[in-house]
């Protein structure tokens, strides 16, 4: 019966400990999110965003046959691996540049996606911004003239659409003032757009 009994108390202490684990871990998570201001999903959105615009990435939009429009993403920092130290330098100088560029995006694309001023970027929010963006450069790669047009493109309704334009122009004009470069100006019959 001792015997018996020890075991559970064994398995019982096992259990806490393995929970109290496991409720760290959560906390430290909950903590890390607090830390950053966004959500993880609004941070990628964020991230995603801050790399295009960095140029680290590459955003490409495509128009089928059928007219249908598809986009793709591309990293341009992969590096073929050498054995130069010279080039692998070079290689080391130009992905610290280009993470500073992108750290600088990143910071002002957090301050535009808190839309409420709460401090904090949800998810929603992050989506919007990403939305935003990529809704712009479908436009000004594929050189869309219209908002019907557009609206197709990018399946939004069009009070959604005009919203996303008027966001852009202004994200833009706030992007352009604080010196970043990187965010393309939309086709003029769309930036006229109400």
């Amino acid at each position: 019966m001792t015997g018996k009994m020890a075991v559970h108390l064994t398995m019982g202490v096992i259990a806490v400990a393995s929970w109290a684990g496991a409720q760290s871990d959560f906390d430290e998570y909950v903590a890390e999110i607090r830390q950053s201001g966004m959500s993880e999903s609004a941070g990628g959105s964020v991230g995603m965003v801050a790399g295009i615009l960095s140029g680290g990435t590459t955003f490409k939009a495509t128009r089928g046959p059928d007219g249908s429009v598809g986009h793709s993403f591309s990293s341009n920092m992969c590096f073929v691996p050498t054995a130069d130290p010279k080039l692998r330098e070079k290689q080391r100088a130009l992905q610290a540049a280009m993470a500073a560029k992108r750290d600088s995006w990143a910071t002002f694309l957090k301050a535009q996606a808190d839309t409420d001023h709460s401090g904090f970027v949800s998810t929603k929010e992050g989506a919007a911004l990403r939305r935003r963006v990529e809704t712009a450069l479908v436009a000004t790669q594929l050189g869309i003239s219209s908002m019907e047009e557009l609206a197709k493109a990018v399946a939004l309704d069009r009070s959604e659409l005009q919203t996303d334009v008027a966001g852009y122009r202004a994200m833009r004009a706030e992007a352009v003032k604080q010196g970043l470069e990187g965010m393309p100006e939309l086709p003029s019959s769309l930036d006229r757009a109400p």
